[in-house]
This record gives structure tokens, C-alpha cells and sequence, in this order.
């Protein structure tokens, strides 16, 4: 039994990977990298590295913005109704401050939709990935 056939018909590996609250978005990330390289040829869309880095860097952007979202803090500035996001970034070890404008919004919005959309295309072959994404962001 090939992969795709395990992930269209296990329902073990729904139940316990997509599905759990137990693993973070983080670790569901490094699970699709762990699959994508195990399994490269069930990923053709992907096989190119410069392309699957890019997907892995932009997984990694949605993650660290979904964490500030949900561990920050929203500030407004009444007297220059500026909106921003106060957050730590553990990977540079500090506080950070990110201005949450209309074009901030839209490119984040925009990363997310390409994203979601490259990945569709594989969505026919494992249609789990996706799940996995939705997930994420």
C-alpha cells in the first residue's frame, strides 16, 4: 500500500495527526516536511527545493503570526488610530511590534490564500495536506 492510499484510507492518521489538539501547528508542519521527504514522489509539485523551501518559509510566517495573534497583545493608539501587535519572538529572543495596517493585513491575506492555493493543486492525491494547513493558519 503506497502513501496516498494510507492517507485516503486511514482514519487513524486523521484521528491522531490532523485532528489532535495534543500536537501543536509547528510539529503538524515538521510531520508534512518529514512526509514530504520521505515521500518525494507523491509531492511532484513540491519536488523542486527552491519551491518547497518557500513553503516551509511561508508555513513558518503564518505560525509565527498566529502565535502573536494568539499570545499577544492588540494595542490602539486613540490618538493616531494605529493598530499593532506586541508579541515575544522566541526565536530572536525579544519583544516585537508589528503595525496591523490595511496592506500588512492583505499581503499576510495574500501569502495565505497562495499558500492554501499551491497546495491545493496536490489536493486530489492527499487531500489531507490541506487539513493539515487549515490547521496552521
Amino acid at each position: 500500500m503506497g502513501l496516498i492510499e494510507v492517507f485516503q484510507n486511514s482514519q487513524i492518521f486523521h484521528k491522531l495527526i490532523l485532528d489532535t489538539t495534543i500536537l501543536s501547528m509547528s510539529q503538524k508542519k515538521n510531520i508534512l516536511k518529514s512526509i514530504m521527504e520521505k515521500y518525494p514522489q507523491e509531492f511532484d509539485e513540491f519536488s523542486d527545493i527552491d519551491k518547497r523551501k518557500k513553503l516551509f518559509q511561508d508555513l513558518d510566517q503564518i505560525i509565527k503570526l498566529r502565535n502573536a495573534l494568539a499570545h499577544g497583545r492588540i494595542v490602539i493608539d486613540c490618538r493616531t488610530d494605529i493598530v499593532s501587535l506586541n508579541y515575544y519572538d522566541s526565536n530572536q529572543n525579544k519583544q516585537r511590534e508589528i503595525e496591523l495596517s490595511a496592506t500588512y493585513c492583505d499581503a499576510m491575506n495574500k501569502k495565505i490564500s497562495s499558500l492554501l492555493s499551491d497546495l491545493s493543486q496536490e489536493d486530489s492525491r492527499v487531500p489531507e495536506i490541506n487539513a493539515i494547513l487549515r490547521n496552521i493558519s
